[in-house]
């Protein structure tokens, strides 16, 4: 058995929103049913003329699905899914717009908000591992946050900011005092709201705990939120 990382072999496009698995449907001939193809589903099967990986996910809090292809199909798959979607309103979203789409569902990202330097205990993505399987690197570490908590731990929050979102690394207060940072932030527009996300003591991880943000020297009320706001049971993700 071996492990080899294939991201400078693939690349792709990401599919989301209300009418993803519609689109989806007229490139492919498999059923893209909830039934068929669940949430989390990866399969390989040709997407238009390509020969694609296809996995049910989305990091937009909206059904979605993403499409992996080796680079030389890249363009063919792009025309295919642009002709698709022509008459559906199909539009073109960025990162600025992930970003803002995946703060209103409480979803940290890789590289800034989840990183080597902060625990999996931190990160609330112990849920994902299993301590009863075999010894791996870092489990003995893991157990022992597990039994005794993490120190600081990861939370969304819902920031009273007129002036300017955050942008990272500001300080989080309470009292005066730090208890944290922030490590990404935005504003989400389908909840009106300017949003931050970051690590705090844990004491001070409670949904409702009312801390502060300094932004560009203003201190802005920050309150920590345990539920997505947009969504918060996954409805629209997993229909």
């Amino acid at each position: 058995m071996h492990l080899r990382s294939a991201c400078s072999t693939l690349t792709g496009f990401a599919i989301s929103g209300p009418n993803a698995r519609t689109l989806m449907q007229r490139l492919v001939a498999e059923d893209m049913s909830n039934q068929a193809f669940k949430f989390f589903a990866v399969r390989e099967m040709p997407v238009g003329l390509s020969p694609a990986i296809v996995q049910r996910c989305g990091f937009t809090g909206e059904l979605g699905f993403e499409v992996w292809v080796t680079p030389d199909y890249q363009l063919q798959l792009y025309d295919d899914i642009l002709a698709a979607g022509a008459e559906m309103g199909l539009a073109h979203y960025g990162g600025r717009a992930i970003s803002c789409l995946r703060m209103e569902k409480n979803y940290g990202s890789f590289n800034k908000d989840f990183r080597p330097d902060y625990t999996v205990g931190e990160t609330g993505l112990d849920v994902f591992v299993d301590f009863t399987k075999g010894d791996f690197v870092g489990k003995a570490a893991a157990i022992a946050e597990k039994e005794r908590g993490p120190k600081r731990k990861f939370v969304t929050m819902v920031v009273e900011a007129p002036h300017a979102d955050v942008v990272g690394y500001e300080a989080i207060l309470k009292g005066g005092e730090v208890v944290g940072n922030v490590t990404s932030g935005a504003f989400g527009h389908a909840v009106g709201k300017s949003l931050a996300a970051g690590y705090v003591a844990s004491d001070c991880a409670g949904d409702g705990e009312v801390l502060a943000i300094d932004i560009l020297g203003v201190e802005c009320e920050a309150k920590v939120t345990g539920r997505p706001l947009h969504d918060p049971d996954g409805v629209r993700l997993r229909s």
